[in-house]
């Protein structure tokens, strides 16, 4: 009997482990997939570090990260971070400070992508012993040839309430790499309580080149960050504007069934109390809708004057101006906004009506090279997501995102069958029509006659007579039959 019980005690231990271990795994996917989305890879012009998203204000994000990593940019210099979805953004000019007596600064991006922000924790109840991770971005190296994220575990050795050097009052075990600089300290519960900084090293350990700190590492508390918000909060609420409450109402209508009018008029009301990039960008949609073109390009022009990177005003004033206007604003839009397939199709829309039939092409290829990584990230239906809202917006990309990629295959497909590249053209439209329901339909068999002289120009390649043949296909001819005729032998 005691042997019988002896055995089941055993049991029970190994059952209680195995629960606990899978207890422990599921914490570190979890914290994993949270760190993850809120933390940003930040590249300056001096070395690449990390940083964490914080807050949101409309279309506005503050990152928060190191005073080092930001301390040398200048007025000239260009700062970029690459968000969870692998776009790449440019940070607001002019929105970089330190948090006073801490190295933490922070600056801001824009953008109309929805980005989860960090949950705030409270430092004061983490203690020595504690389990935290480290999230960031380590450096490239020998040994290493691309940067990949980095989740670290460890534990705390120092939670101190007197201030020290820099705010370095967070001490803690976790394995580190330089580029992590400016990444999340993350409590079990997933809530930010610091950021990373720094390594108190006692020794140096490589490995193929690759330097690991072994010592202590340092971070500051979230606590600084807290104070210097609530601060600006209470500075904010003591000189409440009108202003912001119009604006925020303006763009909650952004896009909504019949209320142009009011965005215009609440817009409007905004930047007669605050002239502001984004009110006239709003002012601009509405007016558009309204069939004001003419009032909508001059309110698009006011705003890109107040911050010429605003994305808004940008792609619909793109949308309004002669070709040559239009090129060099989605040359910055595809620049700025590099895994926006939508913008690469209608730059290469607007090059071929100028005649540059390469230019036009370039963009229809770069197009398709983006597509299967968005197409991941928005169309994948196994992601583990449980938000309605967050569901929704994935599956409203993905469908954005397929309806721009099939014009960009018929496109591209039409383009090179006009310049003579028939085996890479029927690649394209074998790709479109396999992979779409209407898939034998032609949408972009025009345009390829409207400026033969420039073509010819352009490209010693372009076919005259297949050119005529494509501006005929709507009448006479579809995709299945273009297959049929030209692409047997490639199939």
């Amino acid at each position: 009997m005691l042997k019988y019980l002896y055995l089941l005690g055993i049991l029970f231990s190994f059952s209680i482990i195995e629960r606990f271990e899978a207890a422990q795994t599921k914490i570190k996917k979890d914290i994993s997939t949270i760190a993850k989305n809120i933390n940003v890879k930040i590249f300056s012009p001096y070395s690449d570090a990390s940083g964490v998203i914080v807050q949101r204000d409309l279309n506005k994000y503050l990152v928060l990260t190191a005073w080092h990593v930001l301390k040398d940019i200048g007025q000239g210099d260009e700062l970029n971070l690459k968000t969870n979805d692998n776009f790449i953004h440019s940070y607001s000019k002019g929105s970089i400070y330190k948090i006073k007596n801490t190295d933490l600064g922070i600056f801001n991006f824009e953008s109309s992508n929805n980005y989860e922000l960090a949950e705030i924790g409270k430092v004061g109840n983490s203690k020595m012993g504690d389990k935290i991770y480290v999230f960031g971005f380590p450096l490239p190296n020998k040994s290493i040839e691309k940067s990949f994220a980095r989740l670290q575990p460890g534990q705390i050795t120092a939670n101190s309430n007197s201030y020290n050097k820099d705010g370095y009052q967070l001490l803690y075990t976790n394995k580190t790499l330089p580029g992590m600089s400016g990444g999340s300290i993350l409590n079990v519960n997933g809530k930010l309580i610091g950021i990373h900084g720094r390594s108190e090293i006692d020794e140096i350990n490589s490995y193929g080149n690759k330097l690991v700190s072994t010592g202590t590492n340092m971070g500051i508390p979230i606590s600084y960050f807290k104070n210097y918000i609530s601060k600006e909060i209470i500075s904010k609420e003591n000189k409440t504007s009108q202003a912001d409450d119009f604006l925020i109402e303006a763009f909650n209508l952004l896009d909504t069934r019949d209320n142009a009018l009011n965005m215009l008029f609440l817009a409007k009301k905004s930047v007669e109390i605050k002239p502001n990039a984004l009110g006239f960008a709003l002012m601009g949609r509405a007016q558009e809708i309204l069939n004001d073109s003419n009032s909508a390009l001059k309110n698009y022009q006011k705003a890109i004057e107040l911050n010429p990177n605003i994305e808004l005003a940008n792609k619909y004033l793109a949308e309004r101006l002669p070709n040559k206007d239009a090129i060099k604003i989605y040359e910055k839009l595809t620049s700025d906004y590099p895994k926006n397939n939508k913008y690469f199709y209608e730059s290469a829309l607007r090059k071929l009506d100028d005649g540059d039939i390469n230019g036009s092409l370039k963009d229809l290829e770069n197009g398709l090279k983006i597509y299967p990584k968005l197409k991941n990230n928005y169309c994948n239906q196994g992601a583990n997501i449980t938000n309605l809202n967050t569901i929704e917006r994935r599956n409203k990309e993905c469908s954005n995102l397929k309806n721009t990629h099939q014009h960009l295959l018929e496109r591209a497909g039409n383009t090179l069958f006009v310049l003579n590249k028939t085996k890479k053209s029927c690649m394209y439209w074998k790709d479109r029509y396999e992979n779409y329901f209407w898939g034998a339909e032609m949408w972009e068999e025009h345009g390829f006659l409207a400026k033969p002289d420039k073509f010819f120009f352009n490209n010693k390649n372009y076919n005259l007579e297949r050119a005529k043949e494509m501006s005929q296909t709507f009448s006479n001819m579809n995709l299945e039959k273009y297959l049929y005729k030209y692409c047997l032998e490639y199939y």
